[in-house]
């Protein structure tokens, strides 16, 4: 499954970087502030999937590997 960009998504990805950028931010700032929120759900996901952190191990792999099994 898929989820495709809609109207909400593009406002809120504008709304971040018109923030930014009056404040006088770089592109270095947007990035943080929509990886983190990212990075937390995908961590939350992988945790569901109990596949966690792990030197020797590829996360990203493992759950389409999961994703393919069911």
């Amino acid at each position: 499954m898929t989820k495709t960009s809609g109207p909400v998504d593009t406002c809120y990805a504008d709304q971040v970087v018109s923030i930014h950028r009056g404040a006088g931010h770089l592109e270095a700032a947007v990035l943080q502030d929509v990886h983190d929120p990212v990075s937390d759900i995908v961590t939350s996901v992988f945790d569901k999937l109990g596949l966690h952190q792990s030197p020797d191990l590829h996360r990203r792999v493992l759950a389409v590997l999961t994703f393919l099994r069911a």
